[in-house]
């Protein structure tokens, strides 16, 4: 379980158990296949797009965001079962998807734009910018990298140069990691 300390260093952090507010900003939807987050709205660079709030768990699963050392957010169990078409979800953040060049970060419990998003377009983060080590790695689908099929398994698994290049998108717990700036 998580202990307290944990939870403390959280930076005020509201985990309380309740499920994020639903809003109007995002959108979950079913498009090619697959579960997406669009904006429904113009979100400008810097403009928290949603929290990031659950239940407290201390091992990954495919369906938690990493949020500190040995703590991640999850669901509540039973909620936001895509086909009971929940609509909208209490935990949309659960159906954010990868992108090696994402439009928005986490930061600290809130989902904050990276740059602008567009109404309709997909609101993504970068997995590895949160999870050190990945419970369920996955060939990266976003072809935002260039290589196309790139092993995404978490932060512990990048290469040096490209953790330090990440240092700016990096959760704090990740950053605690590197050390300093990030900088070589």
């Amino acid at each position: 379980m998580v202990n307290d300390s944990s939870i403390a260093s959280l930076a005020a952090a509201e985990l309380d158990g309740i499920a994020a507010p639903r809003t109007a900003r995002v959108r979950v939807v079913h498009t090619d296949g697959m579960w997406r987050v669009l904006a429904m709205e113009h979100i400008g660079h810097g403009e928290l797009i949603l929290e990031i709030k659950g239940v407290l768990v201390d091992q990954p699963s495919r369906y938690t965001v990493q949020i500190g050392e040995g703590v991640h957010i999850a669901p509540a169990p039973g909620r936001d079962d895509p086909s009971r078409g929940d609509d909208p979800p209490s935990y949309p953040w659960q159906f954010l998807n990868h992108s090696c060049d994402p439009n928005a970060v986490i930061a600290g419990t809130n989902l904050v734009a990276h740059r602008r998003i567009d109404a309709g377009q997909e609101v993504t983060f970068d997995y590895n910018t949160t999870e050190y080590e990945m419970a369920t790695p996955f060939a990266c689908q976003c072809q935002a990298c260039g290589d196309g099929g790139s092993l995404i398994a978490g932060f512990r698994f990048l290469p040096t140069p490209r953790q330090r290049e990440m240092y700016p998108r990096l959760a704090e717990h990740l950053r605690r990691k590197l050390g300093g700036s990030g900088a070589t």
